[in-house]
């Protein structure tokens, strides 16, 4: 998904420096098709966590609330293309209504320290791309389970009055 994305923003930006009439109908077209294939992708990964939920009798999902993400950006040129056109929120959305419709209650977490701290001895750890290190514990594993491994961690023990975990009661009487 990624080369198709960056392929369709090279052709889009020599379009774009063309500027005839034919390009700006071209990239119109572009542009709608690029958006249906993400929409497509979106409602697939959404309907298949869904899934995933119902099957492992998981009654609770947890996700890092993302609204701030592109401020404060660090990083190159690439990087913060990519995370601008990232339909994350889009595909929040999605989440939220099919986990409505399965009965299931999403969590937003606040993702600040997620991926930094250990989820066994909640030290602060050392990450290099996608390895995560702990040089208390000695652990070592994927940054990104490690991330998700806190993430379980705080939405099940989160204290509401503290205001970390914004609940959506989503679907649960």
């Amino acid at each position: 998904m990624r080369h198709r994305s960056d392929c369709s923003l090279a052709l889009r930006s020599r379009l774009q420096s063309n500027g005839s009439k034919s390009a700006k109908q071209r990239l119109k077209k572009i542009s709608g098709k690029e958006a249906r294939r993400i929409r497509h992708v979106n409602h697939t990964i959404s309907k298949a966590l869904i899934q995933e939920a119902l099957d492992t009798v998981c009654d609770i999902l947890a996700m890092e609330d993302l609204t701030h993400i592109r401020k404060g950006i660090k990083g190159g040129k690439r990087i913060r293309l990519r995370l601008h056109r990232w339909p994350w929120a889009q595909l929040q959305r999605f989440i939220v209504y099919k986990a409505e419709a399965a009965g299931l209650k999403v969590v937003f977490v606040n993702p600040a320290y997620t991926s930094k701290l250990c989820a066994t001895c909640r030290n602060t750890g050392i990450r290099d791309k996608h390895r995560f290190e702990c040089k208390v514990c000695g652990i070592l594993r994927h940054s990104d389970l490690n991330a998700s491994l806190n993430i379980r961690r705080i939405a099940a023990s989160a204290d509401t009055a503290t205001g970390t975990v914004n609940y959506l009661n989503v679907g649960v009487a």
